[in-house]
């Protein structure tokens, strides 16, 4: 069977059960659940739908259940971690008629790109990572910034992938806020405009104390070139 479908890949939580019949509940077909993750199909049988907007919903629940989780219970989970990644695009699947769950035998592109996607979180330190179909589904939906442009499983391909952060409905203006200068500031580093780009990622900084890692991921990339700049200025005047 060929379908239009969206993608949860590996989740890094303990335990692993939970997540998938939390998925399952919200409608998602399991193609893996074990001890390294748990990948889950939103969209089968039928393509139509807002599956990509409810794979992205169900992540970012997932995301903050598991770090209301981890702050309550710092001893067991202090050393665990939660990252998804969610790709749209056509696989060939089929229904597993004698599992337990809900489950699939399904292959395509869109599973290894949100598998790749997941592992990248460790690079931005992202929660979670979308890529650019899916974001054009859910831009109404979810409120999200980009990240970086990775490349695709030919290597001639390039992708943008993107960062849910919230709901648009529970999003404050003052996140928007922070979202818009977070983007402008990666839209002026591609244009090596450093200095620029540094101030907008300056006024996308949160209240003191909160962490943002892939806004530090930009910052720290920028710190020596900025640098560099004043440096030059100086001489030159």
């Amino acid at each position: 069977m060929d379908s239009r479908l969206t993608l949860i890949p590996p989740v890094l939580l303990k335990p692993w059960r939970e997540t998938a019949d939390d998925l399952i509940e919200r409608g998602a077909f399991l193609q893996a659940a074990d001890g390294e993750g748990v990948v889950a199909i939103f969209g089968f049988p039928n393509a139509a739908g807002q599956h990509a907007e409810d794979a992205a919903r169900a992540t970012l629940d997932l995301t903050k259940k598991f770090l209301e989780r981890r702050k309550d219970n710092e001893e067991t989970f202090g050393d665990w971690d939660m990252h998804g990644g969610i790709s749209s695009g056509a696989i060939v699947a089929g229904a597993l008629k004698d599992s337990a769950r809900p489950a699939l035998l399904a292959s395509g592109e869109p599973i290894e790109l949100a598998r790749r996607f997941c592992a990248l979180n460790h690079r931005y330190g992202s929660k979670i990572l979308i890529d650019t179909v899916t974001f054009d589904r859910v831009s109404k939906a979810i409120v999200a910034r980009p990240i970086d442009f990775v490349s695709g499983m030919n290597s001639h391909d390039r992708i943008e992938i993107y960062e849910p952060l919230w709901l648009a409905a529970e999003a404050r203006p003052e996140h928007v806020a922070r979202r818009d200068s977070f983007w402008s500031g990666v839209v002026l580093y591609r244009e090596k405009r450093w200095a620029e780009a540094y101030s907008q990622f300056q006024k996308a900084r949160g209240p003191e104390g909160e962490d943002d890692p892939a806004l530090q991921f930009y910052l720290r990339r920028l710190e020596p070139l900025v640098l560099q700049l004043t440096e030059s200025s100086l001489e030159e005047s």
